[in-house]
C-alpha cells in the first residue's frame, strides 16, 4: 500500500532529523487520531501533518465525492477545501501556506484557505507523492512507472532528476529531509522496495534499506 512506503520514508527521515540533533533533548511528543465523522471515508492516500504540526491534511470520500480535508489540532471536526475535487497524494509547503496534491491529471497547488486551484504540471491519475523544496521546488512522481521530476512551484517545465537503474520500474514518494538539499524517495523494482537518499542538484543516489513489501 501508498502508506506503507511512506511510512517506512518518513521513519527513515526521522533518523535522520534525530542524527543532526543528537545534542538537542527533544520538544514535545505529538500524537494524533483521525476520527472522521460519519459518512466520510478515508481515500487510500496517507495523510501529511502540517510543518509546525498544527494541522493534517488528508483525501477523503463524501457522497461519492473525493476532495481534500483539513483539522486543525485544536479541532476535532475536520472541513473540506474548496477547490481540491478529486485530490490526492496531499503535501505541505515548508512554510504552511500552501498544499500540494494530484487531481485531474495534472499537479496542483492551493493555498491552505482554499480558493482556485493552481496547475504546476501535468501527472496521471497514478501520480506516486510530491515534496516541497525549500528553495521553491517540487519535487514529484507524475506517474507509477516513472521517474522523479522536478518543477518551479510557479509551474514551468518539470525536469527528470532521477535515473532508472537495472530493474527499476517506478521511484515515488519524495521526502525532503532538513538540509533542503537531500530527499528520499522509494523504488518499487520487481517485488524489492528500496529507499534511496539522493542530492537535488545531482543525479547521484545512494541505496539505504531494501523491503520485501512491493505492494505500493
Amino acid at each position: 500500500m501508498a502508506v506503507a512506503a511512506v511510512t517506512t520514508i518518513a521513519a527513515i527521515a526521522l533518523g535522520f532529523i534525530a542524527l543532526r540533533h543528537t545534542a538537542e533533548p527533544p520538544s514535545r511528543l505529538l500524537k494524533l487520531s483521525l476520527d472522521l465523522p460519519p459518512g466520510l471515508e478515508l481515500d487510500t492516500s496517507p495523510p501529511a501533518m502540517a510543518p509546525d504540526a498544527s494541522a493534517v491534511v488528508f483525501s477523503a470520500r463524501k457522497d461519492g465525492k473525493v476532495e481534500l480535508w483539513l483539522r486543525t489540532l485544536d479541532s476535532l471536526d475536520p472541513r473540506p477545501i474548496r477547490g481540491t475535487d478529486n485530490g490526492i497524494f496531499p503535501f505541505w509547503s515548508p512554510d504552511g501556506k500552501w498544499i500540494g496534491f494530484f487531481a485531474d491529471n495534472k499537479l496542483k497547488k492551493i493555498e491552505v484557505s482554499g480558493g482556485t486551484p493552481v496547475a504546476l504540471a501535468p501527472a496521471a491519475e497514478t501520480a506516486r507523492g510530491g515534496a516541497w523544496t525549500d528553495d521553491g521546488f517540487i519535487l514529484y512522481a507524475p506517474n507509477s512507472r516513472s521517474p522523479l521530476y522536478r518543477v518551479p512551484t510557479a509551474g514551468g517545465e518539470p525536469k527528470q532528476i532521477t535515473k532508472f537503474r537495472d530493474g527499476e520500474s517506478s521511484h515515488r514518494f519524495p521526502w525532503v529531509l532538513p538540509d533542503g538539499r537531500h530527499f528520499l524517495y522509494s523504488t518499487t523494482p520487481g517485488t524489492i522496495r528500496r529507499i534511496y537518499w539522493a542530492d537535488t542538484q545531482s543525479d547521484q543516489a545512494q541505496r539505504i534499506i531494501d523491503s520485501t513489501d512491493g505492494n505500493v
